[in-house]
């Protein structure tokens, strides 16, 4: 992509792509860092991107995943992403905590899913993967957070499969 047309895609999604880095990264210094990273990436390719916002996801994923295999342990969130009653704050951070002990793979899925709201195909494109995939992760991905018993997923899953 042209400079700018990044920095036009930039200005638009900026904040939407943090969002997403923050929730699969679970950091608000790395999240900056991988959005900075994704503009970058989008900087060096020299075809033209058909969806920009699916190539973005896909580098910041990459990268998480790439950082993740480095790291030993993974980092605890600092804070949480709403200001609310205490009860909503502890429920928050057991849910952050149980996403942090997923694999890569399945805390992107259930962000892009649940927090993100994007159907199965779009998650699909986004991983390079079929839509059966996703729906397998996300299955696996709550099964997951069921086990830990911290967290209430009966929200999540209240939404169903989409298709």
């Amino acid at each position: 992509m042209d400079p700018d047309a990044v920095a036009r895609f930039a200005a638009a999604e900026e904040q939407r792509l943090l969002r997403y880095a923050y929730l699969v990264s679970r950091s608000y210094d790395d999240a900056r860092d991988l959005v900075q990273t994704a503009f970058a990436g989008m900087l060096s390719v020299s075809s033209r991107i058909s969806d920009p916002s699916s190539y973005a996801r896909r580098i910041i994923l990459n990268e998480v995943r790439r950082q993740s295999r480095r790291r030993v342990s993974l980092l605890a969130p600092t804070t949480t992403m709403h200001a609310g009653h205490e009860a909503d704050l502890v429920e928050q951070d057991a849910m952050w905590r149980a996403l942090g002990t997923l694999p890569a793979r399945q805390r992107a899925v259930l962000v892009l899913r649940y927090y993100e709201t994007l159907d199965d195909q779009t998650i699909a494109t986004v991983l390079k993967c079929r839509r059966s995939t996703v729906r397998s992760l996300a299955a696996r991905g709550l099964r997951a957070l069921k086990r830990t018993q911290e967290v209430d997923v009966a929200g999540l899953e209240s939404e169903g499969s989409r298709g």
